[in-house]
This record gives C-alpha cells, structure tokens and sequence, in this order.
C-alpha cells in the first residue's frame, strides 16, 4: 500500500477520534468546504500520492504528529519494497520453470541422439561385414 493510503487511514481515525465530518474538516484545513471530496478520496484510499500541501493542511489541522505522518510514509516504501521483492521472485521462478524445461529438452534431445549414433554404427558395421 502506497504512502497516500496510509495517511487516508490516519486521517480518517483522527477525524473520527475528534469528531469531525469530512465538511467540516475540509472547512478546518482549507477554509473550502469544496475539497470535501478529495478528504473523502484520500480516506477511500484512492490516492496514492497526495499533494504535499494537502498532507500539511490536514497534518496541521488535525495535529497529527510529524511521527505518525513519517510512520505512513516508511510503510508505503516498506510495502513498496515487498511489493518489487514479490515481483522478482515471481519473475525468476517463472525463469527456473523455463530453464528446468530447456534442460528436460536437451535431455530428451540428448537421448534421441545417442539412439540415432547407436543405429548409424549398427548401420555401419553391417555395411563393412557385407564388403568383405
């Protein structure tokens, strides 16, 4: 989950705590009651990187403690980091797979070429027994 995750969640239990409504959190941090929504957006989770003034708007206006705004931000690159961890585990079991059937391949290859070497010298040794 991103940063703006995060802090939608923290800014969400902190309004609650206090008691506000979106409106009149918006009203608080940006004397607008029109940015209601983009409150409403950032709690749903729906932004993944808020605008730094609104982070500090609303950091301001429900004292929200520069720890807790640090903590959604470590948690946003640590899942960050899961998430490419993931993505390269993912990508070399999917090269292991590929790499296990090249080797079944050339194995299969390997078998089909000692057969065929072993009828050529069954091949060739009744050639040179019918020339004598």
């Amino acid at each position: 989950m991103s940063f703006g995750i995060h802090f939608g969640e923290l800014i969400a239990r902190h309004r609650g705590e206090q008691g506000l409504s979106q409106r009149a959190l918006a009203i608080r941090a940006f004397d607008d009651e029109s940015r209601k929504p983009r409150i409403s957006e950032l709690e749903r989770g729906k932004v993944d990187n808020p605008a730094i003034e609104i982070v500090d708007a609303l950091t301001v206006a429900l004292k929200l403690s520069a720890e807790d705004v640090s903590a959604c931000r470590t948690k946003g690159r640590q899942r960050a980091g899961v998430l490419t961890e993931q993505v390269h585990v993912t990508e070399i079991k999917r090269r292991d797979r590929k790499i296990e059937a090249l080797n079944e391949e050339i194995q299969t290859l390997r078998e089909s070429l000692s057969k065929k070497e072993e009828k050529v010298r069954i091949i060739s040794s009744i050639l040179e027994a019918g020339d004598e």
